[in-house]
């Protein structure tokens, strides 16, 4: 019997959506699809009358399956210096790189942060703007732009 459903496999613990499965058959969608720390909802096919519709299906499903709306996969690949290297989407409670640290956190901390894992939080780096004739701000002057204080999404 042909697939009436997709499934959407969450994390567990933050309900961020990880990835979709389209089966032949419902019969395929079970928890052996899931990783450790994920679990699986099956959410119905469609017909859906737009991508926005689909979505509200798919964040509903999970919604009522985790008990919580989904989560922001949005994370930050931080060195051993407390440097941000890079935004990637996992979920820091069941993912890792090797020898680094993953910090859940909005998708506008720029590459070059640095994150301070006593308070949790990160400082944009410092940003010195020469003088020079063109500089529209303040045409004759040296700008320094001081470093911005962010806190990660909780």
């Amino acid at each position: 019997m042909a697939s009436t459903h997709f499934g959407v496999i969450y994390a567990t613990g933050s309900a961020m959506i990880r990835r979709y499965v389209y089966p032949t058959n419902d019969a395929e969608l079970t928890s052996n699809l899931c990783g450790p720390g994920e679990s699986i909802v099956a959410v119905s096919r469609g017909p859906y009358p737009s991508s926005a519709a689909w979505q509200t299906a798919v964040n509903n499903a999970v919604t009522t399956a985790a008990g919580m709306a989904p989560g922001n996969p949005a994370c930050c690949v931080v060195d051993q210096t407390n440097t941000v290297i890079q935004l990637i989407q996992a979920d820091a409670s069941i993912d890792s790189v090797p020898n680094m640290t993953l910090v859940q956190a909005y998708a506008t901390i720029p590459i070059g942060s640095t994150y301070n894992p006593a308070t949790g939080l990160f400082t944009s780096p410092q940003v010195i703007i020469p003088a020079f004739a063109g500089n529209a701000i303040h045409p004759a002057t040296l700008q320094i732009i001081v470093p911005q204080t962010m806190i990660p999404k909780p």
